[in-house]
């Protein structure tokens, strides 16, 4: 039996958005269809600042500073699609076959393979694993676009039937150093 198809699932005023994720946001294979997740954005702003030189007069610096913030809470999951075959989608291809036999030098090598690619999925610069089919209204999807386009998306899994929505001031390193603590390099601080 196949599942219905995705516009028989979006209720009225909702809009079906895909959202490609790496491995760090599929939570292990983890996301099914209907978890509720929210939606995180962190980009890098360059700014120009002018800086006194050891001459006295000012010196333009150009620096990137960080923020990121939580976009949209309760965004459903209509669909989990997994691109990369693993524990939750891998489907036999055949007859179980007897395990070949492998030296132990084979085994160890084969093991390091397995390790390094498994650490390749959690890389900055992955490919996708997983394609979201998330239920939206058109406001969301504008944001999820432009959040996409402009920085770099995360998600944060939500527990089933929490929907509070907590406001969130953003963060900063400005916010990290006055509301947290972090200790800022001597360097910045002179």
């Amino acid at each position: 039996m196949s599942e219905p198809g995705i516009s028989l699932v979006l209720t009225k005023g909702q809009r079906g958005l895909t959202l490609p994720i790496q491995e760090k946001d599929n939570f292990g294979g983890q996301l099914n269809d209907n978890d509720v997740v929210d939606i995180l954005w962190s980009r890098n702003f360059e700014v120009v600042q002018a800086i006194i030189g050891a001459d006295g007069k000012p010196v333009e610096h150009i620096a990137e500073l960080p923020t990121t913030k939580k976009l949209l809470d309760n965004i459903k999951v209509i669909r989990v699609i997994h691109l990369v075959v693993g524990p939750k989608n891998a489907e036999s291809s055949g007859p179980v076959q007897a395990p070949q036999t492998e030296s132990s030098a084979d085994q160890a090598q084969s093991q390091q393979a397995q390790t390094q690619a498994n650490q390749n999925l959690y890389a900055e610069d992955a490919p996708p694993s997983a394609v979201l089919v998330l239920a939206v209204t058109d406001q969301q999807a504008e944001v999820i676009k432009f959040a996409r386009e402009n920085g770099i998306v995360s998600l944060t899994l939500r527990a089933k039937d929490d929907t509070d929505v907590e406001r969130t001031t953003g963060i900063t390193d400005k916010i990290m150093n006055e509301d947290y603590g972090v200790v800022l390099p001597e360097v910045l601080i002179k």
